[in-house]
């Protein structure tokens, strides 16, 4: 039975959910899966190590960047999948693509990580959670966007089709799906 260990960065939350269904899924197809926040050690058994964290203020989370740089050589013999949890991943603009190819590029610099799976997936406006002025700039970000903008809920952007499909394609090692890094330019095909 393969072994696979979900690492994960989260602020509000959504991070962590998403972190849990790729679990679920690696379970679903055969995968032995300890899932935890970074800060402790992968299991020296494990074969497949999936990182994730959320996005702010333009920028991957530095803390799961340095955790990861810390454990380059462990990460190095293990397959490695990397997905960025963000708002700008539900934008379908261009603009958008492009600046979310930028966070990867820096995320994957600053942490040295050279995943085998990349994902850039949709997280949630927690509009609810935020002081006022957060939620009157995440509410001026979702305008431009064509996000949603009712402060009164919080709004779950998340595609947990494209989260369940990203989990198949690390668990089965499948080097020709979209997220797979194979031939990979700068943005990669998920970002």
């Amino acid at each position: 039975m393969p072994k696979s260990d979900v690492v994960y960065a989260t602020t509000h939350g959504q991070t962590r959910k998403i972190a849990e269904r790729i679990a679920e899924v690696l379970r679903s197809e055969g995968h032995d899966v300890t899932v935890s926040e970074f800060g402790g050690e992968v299991r020296e058994d494990s074969t497949t190590v999936v990182l994730g964290g959320p996005v702010y203020i333009g920028s991957a989370s530095p803390e799961l960047c340095q955790w990861a740089k810390e454990r380059q050589e462990a990460l190095a013999s293990r397959t490695v999948a990397f997905f960025t949890v963000s708002m700008s991943a539900s934008d379908k603009r261009d603009v958008a693509r492009l600046e979310d190819a930028r966070i990867v590029e820096e995320a994957l610099s600053a942490s040295r990580l050279e995943p085998d799976f990349i994902a850039s997936l949709a997280g949630s406006l927690d509009y609810t959670k935020y002081p006022y002025l957060k939620r009157m700039l995440m509410k001026r970000i979702a305008r431009l966007s064509g996000g949603p903008q009712d402060t009164g809920r919080d709004h779950e952007l998340t595609d947990w089709e494209q989260v369940d499909a990203f989990a198949r394609a690390v668990a089965a090692g499948d080097r020709s799906s979209a997220f797979s890094t194979n031939d990979r330019t700068t943005s990669g095909a998920t970002v």
